[in-house]
C-alpha cells in the first residue's frame, strides 16, 4: 500500500499519482485526486488543475479523507484484523491428527 498517499488522504489532501501498484485503490481519479499517465506533462497538468482551483482542491480533499477513513482508517484495520484472527482460530490445524 502506498502509505504516503493514504497519509495525505487522511489529512484531507488530494493527490496526483500514476497508475502504479495499488495507488488507484487510494486515489479515485477525478474524485479524491488524479491518476495520470507516467509522463511529465500529464503529472504537471494534473497538478496545475488541482492547485489552480481551490474549490476542486477542497472537494477532492474532503472526498479523499472520507474515502481513506472508510477504506484504510483505524476502524477498518481493527475490523480486518479481528476477522483474520477469528478465521485463523476457527481453522483446523493441517497435518496433525
Amino acid at each position: 500500500m502506498p502509505v504516503s498517499l493514504i497519509e495525505a488522504s487522511l489529512s484531507g489532501l488530494p493527490s496526483v499519482t500514476t497508475n502504479v501498484g495499488s495507488a488507484s485503490e487510494v486515489v479515485v481519479d477525478g474524485v479524491t485526486g488524479r491518476v495520470v499517465e507516467a509522463k511529465v506533462g500529464s503529472v504537471a497538468n494534473a497538478l496545475v488543475e488541482i492547485l489552480s482551483d481551490k474549490h476542486l482542491r477542497a472537494s477532492m480533499g474532503e472526498a479523499a479523507k472520507k474515502h481513506s477513513e472508510q477504506a484504510f482508517g483505524v476502524d477498518r484495520l481493527v475490523g480486518d484484523h479481528e476477522a483474520l484472527y477469528h478465521r485463523l482460530l476457527n481453522e483446523r490445524p493441517r497435518g496433525r491428527r
